[in-house]
C-alpha cells in the first residue's frame, strides 16, 4: 500500500515538473519572440531614419533654387522691427503675411508694378485684389488673411478694399531694425528650411550732416545689450544684398562671432515649381 502511495506521488510530482518544465519553456520562446520582434521594429526605425538622413540635400545659397527661395525673404529695414515682433510673438499668422506683402510691395522695385495712382488719395495705393496676389506667391496658405490698417492707422479704405501708402521715414537721430542672414538651405522630400542668423541693429544719424555714412551698432540680442560691432560702411546702405554680404564678411572673419547668434529657421513647401512660406521658428 504504501508503495503504491509513493508511485502515485512521484507520477504528480513528475507531472508537476513536466508542467512546470513547459511553461517555462513556453515563456522563454514568448520572451524570445517579443525580443526578436522589437529588435525588428528597432532596425526598420533605424532603417526610416537612415533614409530619411538621405533624403536631406543641401542648397547652394546661390543656386537657382537657393535664389528662388531667398527671395521670398526681404525684410525692408523700415518695417522689419514690426514684422519680426509679430513673427516672434504669434507665428505666420494672416496679419503677417498681410503686412509681410504690403511691406515687399511698399519697398522692392520687381513689386512696384503693383502700385497704383488715383484722385482718390494723396500717394499710391495697392488694391485688395493686388495684395492676395502677391501674398500668394509668397505664403503657401493665404485663407487667413485678414484686411484691416497695417503699420499705421488710416492704411487700408474698407469701403473701396485698397491698401493706402502713408508716407513713412525715419525720425530722429536713429533707428532700429532687424536683420536676417541666411547661411544654409536644406532641402527634403516634402519640405525646405532654410537657418538663418539673426541680428539687432541701431543705426544711428549724424543729425548736423547728413551726407555722411550713418553708424550701425550690431547686436547679438533683441534688448540691444550685447554689441557685436559698430561701423559706418556704405554696404550697410544696400538692404538687398549688401547688409547681408557685409555681416557675412564680418562673420567669416570672425568679428562677429558665429557662436553667440541667434538662429532662425523657415520652412518652406513646394508647390509645382515654386516653394512657399509654411512656418518660421527661432532656435
Amino acid at each position: 500500500m504504501k508503495r503504491k502511495v509513493i508511485i502515485v506521488t512521484l507520477v504528480i510530482l513528475a507531472l508537476v515538473v513536466a508542467f512546470l518544465v513547459g511553461f517555462i519553456l513556453v515563456n522563454l520562446s514568448t520572451k524570445k519572440e517579443e525580443t526578436t520582434n522589437e529588435n525588428e521594429t528597432i532596425q526598420k526605425q533605424e532603417e526610416v531614419e537612415e533614409v530619411k538622413k538621405e533624403e536631406k540635400q543641401s542648397v547652394a545659397l546661390d543656386s537657382k533654387i537657393g535664389t528662388k527661395i531667398l527671395s521670398k525673404l526681404m525684410f525692408p529695414n523700415i518695417y522689419s522691427k514690426t514684422l519680426f515682433e509679430e513673427l516672434d510673438k504669434n507665428g505666420v499668422t494672416g496679419d503677417f503675411k498681410v503686412m509681410y506683402t504690403f511691406s515687399l510691395i511698399t519697398s522692392y522695385q520687381n513689386y512696384s508694378n503693383y502700385l497704383r495712382e488715383g484722385q482718390d488719395y494723396v500717394g499710391n495705393y495697392i488694391t485688395k485684389d493686388d495684395l492676395e496676389k502677391v501674398s500668394k506667391t509668397i505664403f503657401y496658405d493665404t485663407s487667413n488673411l485678414k484686411h484691416q490698417n497695417v503699420f499705421d492707422q488710416g492704411t487700408y479704405n474698407a469701403e473701396k478694399e485698397n491698401y493706402v501708402i502713408v508716407a513713412k521715414g525715419y525720425l530722429g537721430s536713429n533707428v532700429d531694425y532687424v536683420i536676417e542672414v541666411p547661411y544654409e538651405i536644406y532641402e527634403y522630400n516634402d519640405k525646405v528650411e532654410v537657418n538663418a542668423y539673426k541680428l539687432y541693429v541701431s543705426r544711428e544719424f549724424d543729425l548736423e550732416d547728413l551726407t555722411k555714412t550713418p553708424t550701425d551698432n550690431i547686436y547679438y540680442d533683441e534688448n540691444m545689450q550685447n554689441l557685436a560691432l559698430k561701423v559706418s560702411d556704405e554696404k550697410m546702405l544696400d538692404e538687398v544684398d549688401g547688409q547681408k554680404e557685409f555681416i557675412n564678411e564680418k562673420i567669416k572673419s570672425q568679428e562677429i562671432l558665429k557662436s553667440n547668434l541667434k538662429t532662425v529657421t523657415w520652412t518652406f513647401k513646394k508647390q509645382e515649381v515654386d516653394y512657399l512660406i509654411v512656418d518660421y521658428k527661432n532656435n
